[in-house]
């Protein structure tokens, strides 16, 4: 009667049956794993934790009890103990994809991107194209200063179809490294590409690359009116110090300068509170108003491409989620 609830997707039945199946005996550990399962598609992820806890008690050796469980532990951004089952799943089978995925993910998380390059690039090998998996490991040859392959990757997954503001904006961020004129006018496309595909967070973070590529391209009018944009609509103060910036250094105009680092100064030290705001270059902009420094930064942006969630999210940036 479980299964055929299963089978016919009735959620709050299938459970019913399986809780009764495990009053009956409370020592197997499919039901368990079961129960759990159903739990989960009703969103209660800490009671489906516990049960698969218990599950995993009893027979330490399902490996698929030790990834559900692994999964779940980071979908919660409990790393530190999902870890300690994605190793005792390695230690049952090393060559395991499942495994592999998610020790990567662990990785990621922890910024150890070469960890997160040997795993996936050997689940690549034995025939798995998550999407997912591979944006995470172009992005990881990205940080590992691997652009050729992390620029490959990207384009494949836009080649093959999979065109969404995550994997657009990675391929963007990896071509505006890149030295060729050509290549960072490319990164700009693609770029506004994820602006348009975009619902995240993270489209001001966009934004900012994009002014900041003009700059390097010489287009020092473009790249204020962007910085502007991003100040009007985003209220950013990075954009700010960086108007202040380039009106200093590229287009020589010493009173603009002036007047935005003031603002830039104003701002940080009025919202010092706001944890999203980006006030590391406060110091520098009181310096060039001849004031005294602050002994404290108040807080920082989230930075190019940083952070990962199956939640998506995480950070920011060009670091894409791990979901």
């Amino acid at each position: 009667m479980a299964g055929i609830a299963d089978r016919e997707s009735n959620i709050p039945q299938a459970l019913g049956y399986y809780q009764k199946l495990v009053s009956l005996d409370t020592t197997n550990h499919f039901y368990l794993k079961e129960v759990a399962r159903n739990l989960v598609k009703q969103r209660k992820n800490e009671e489906g934790i516990a049960l698969l806890e218990k599950a995993v008690k009893l027979d330490s050796s399902d490996i698929d009890a030790l990834a559900d469980i692994s999964n779940l532990l980071l979908n919660e951004t409990q790393g530190s103990k999902a870890i300690n089952y994605i190793k005792k799943g390695m230690e049952l089978d090393s060559n395991s994809i499942k495994m592999r995925q998610l020790r990567a993910r662990y990785a990621y998380r922890n910024f150890d991107y070469e960890q997160v390059r040997k795993d996936l690039k050997y689940t690549l090998s034995k025939g798995d194209s998550s999407v997912l998996y591979q944006r995470l490991l172009a992005t990881s040859y990205f940080y590992l200063d691997s652009l050729a392959q992390s620029i490959f990757l990207f384009n494949r997954l836009i080649e093959r179809g999979e065109d969404n503001e995550l994997v657009r904006a990675g391929f963007g961020y990896a071509l505006l490294a890149a030295k060729d004129q050509n290549m960072i006018i490319k990164g700009t496309q693609n770029m506004f590409t994820a602006i348009k595909l975009g619902t995240s967070e993270k489209i001001s973070d966009y934004r900012l690359a994009i002014a900041d590529a003009n700059v390097r391209l010489k287009e020092y009018n473009w790249a204020a009116k962007e910085y502007k944009h991003i100040i009007d609509t985003y209220q950013r103060p990075k954009a700010i110090f960086k108007l202040a910036e380039l009106y200093e250094k590229h287009l020589k105009d010493a009173e603009l300068s002036k007047i935005y680092y003031q603002e830039y100064a104003r701002t940080c030290q009025l919202e010092k509170s706001k944890k999203n705001i980006d006030c590391s270059n406060l110091n520098v902009a009181l310096q060039k108003l001849n004031l005294a420094p602050v002994s404290k930064i108040y807080a920082q942006d989230v930075k190019g491409i940083k952070s990962d969630s199956l939640r998506i999210d995480t950070a920011d940036s060009l670091q894409v989620e791990d979901h």
